[in-house]
């Protein structure tokens, strides 16, 4: 059953992490960068943000090392 569960778990993340991209057009979010991304949380979890679609970008891993700030989805410029 454990097994199971982390395997859900996984597909779940990778479920997100997908959509994450798709939404923000397989582009970083703060330098326009298209490899290389990554899906992190505005919000961090630690200080109370949530796993929602609304709380996850995308980010050039250099990008997101330098740990800038960022709009979140609904106000990005399109």
């Amino acid at each position: 059953m454990i097994e199971f569960l982390s395997w859900h778990t996984s597909c779940y993340i990778k479920f997100f992490k997908q959509v994450c991209l798709v939404l923000d057009q397989f582009k970083c979010r703060v330098c326009g960068a298209k490899s290389k991304l990554q899906c992190h949380h505005i919000k961090p979890r630690a200080g109370g943000g949530t796993d929602k679609l609304s709380n996850l970008m995308t980010l050039h891993e250099a990008t997101a090392r330098k740990g800038r700030k960022t709009p979140n989805r609904s106000s990005k410029a399109e």
